[in-house]
Parts: structure tokens; C-alpha cells; sequence
């Protein structure tokens, strides 16, 4: 993909005469070639995980096919009638509303106008995927753009909570640049293997009510004193 997309491009602007340059990050024989591009039917264009930049195919059933290989694991996502969905948003409504005056007297007057608010302006979350191009052979990393679901306030609300006990945990990295300083300030003995792992669909693989119940255990391990 990303090849193509580079061959197309540098093809594209090698037959073009000489543009003048603008204030744009882009030359002007950039723009006008992927102006031209953006209307030649037969191509999609899409991006890619990692920040690889963008990528291209000239295969236009390509993106719906793996869009709909993800879409058809019935043990990850379930097709909701209009109804059904209407249904959810009423019962999810109604289950913050009890949460929020159950527990509005641990929370700010900011805090609490912050939760019942959040779920009132909301859209459905889209569905799309992005291409891995590092992977071999390529694959695609599905997402879920919930900006605005119903959820969204009291996500934001409990990840910024969870943040302050990261500190507890000695195997969870702040970002990626703390591996590198552990690294460059740690020595290993020559029998200690360095390996790397990964967990494929990581998120939707975590079963809820365990997840739930490893953190309830935990904050009555670590006590009222840090919470």
C-alpha cells in the first residue's frame, strides 16, 4: 500500500511541468496531484497505524472487505436494530442517572454538571479501520470513534482518577520514552533475554466483569489512604 501510494505520486508529479511553489507544506505540483488523485474513482485511500503516513489501493472492495471480516465476529460485535439501539441509549441513561445520585455526595458541583451533562449531547460511535502496514502480511487495526457516546464523560472521568495510582504499579510504563531511559540507565546479566509481546485485539478480549472485579480487589487492597 504504502509503496503504491508512493509510486502513484512521484509517477503523478515526474509528468507535470514545473508548478511555482506556494506557503503551503505542499509544493503546488503536490496539491495539484493529489487533487487530481483525490478524483480518480478507482483508487481509496485511507490511513495507517503507527503514523506511517497514508497509504492507497487500487482495489476498491479491498476496505469493505476487511471492514466487514471484523464486523461479522458475532463474539466481539452484535448487528442492533434502530429500535434496539434507542433501547440501549434509554437503559444507559437511565443506569448513569442512578450512579450519579447514588454517588454525587463524593463528587464536585464541576464534576457532577460535568457527568449529567455528558450524556445528553451524544452521537453513535462510526466504525472504520486503518491498515498496519508494519505487520507481515498486512492487517488492520479496527476502531471505534465513540467522541461523543453516551459513555464519554464518565470514561474521561474514571481515566483521569485511574492515573493517579499508576505510580503503585512497577510494571506499567508512564509512556513510551520510560522503557528507553529504564534501558539506558539499567544493566542486564548475559544470561537475561530482552523480548517484546503482543495481544492481539487486546481491548475487546478483556471480559468486563473480571476486569471490574480485579479493580475493586485492588482498591480494597491499597486501602482509603490513596484513594
Amino acid at each position: 500500500f504504502c509503496y503504491e501510494f508512493r509510486d502513484i505520486i512521484a509517477l503523478k508529479i515526474d509528468k507535470m511541468g514545473d508548478v511555482k511553489e506556494s506557503s503551503n507544506n505542499l509544493t503546488n505540483k503536490e496539491l495539484i496531484s493529489l487533487q487530481k488523485m483525490s478524483k480518480m474513482d478507482h483508487l481509496v485511500f485511507n490511513t495507517t497505524d503507527k503514523n506511517l503516513g497514508p497509504c492507497i489501493s487500487e482495489n476498491k472492495n479491498r476496505y469493505s472487505v476487511d471492514v466487514f471480516k471484523h464486523l461479522q465476529d458475532v463474539k466481539t460485535y452484535k448487528k442492533l436494530s434502530a429500535e434496539e439501539k434507542d433501547a440501549f441509549i434509554l437503559q444507559a441513561k437511565i443506569q448513569l442517572d442512578i450512579l450519579l445520585d447514588k454517588y454525587k455526595k463524593f463528587l464536585s458541583d464541576q464534576e457532577y454538571s460535568f457527568l449529567k451533562n455528558s450524556k445528553n449531547a451524544i452521537s453513535v460511535p462510526w466504525f472504520y479501520i486503518i491498515y498496519k502496514l508494519h505487520k507481515t502480511p498486512i492487517d488492520v487495526r479496527p476502531i471505534v470513534a465513540g467522541y461523543n457516546w453516551i459513555t464519554k464523560g464518565i470514561s474521561v472521568y474514571l481515566s483521569e482518577k485511574f492515573k493517579s495510582f499508576i505510580h503503585l504499579f512497577d510494571s506499567i510504563l508512564s509512556d513510551s520514552l520510560s522503557i528507553i531511559r529504564f534501558l539506558e540507565t539499567h544493566s542486564f546479566p548475559k544470561n537475561v533475554i530482552l523480548f517484546t509481546m503482543d495481544v492481539k485485539a487486546l481491548y475487546t478480549n478483556i471480559p468486563i466483569d473480571d476486569a471490574i472485579e480485579v479493580l475493586y480487589n485492588f482498591f480494597l487492597k491499597i486501602g482509603r489512604a490513596h484513594v
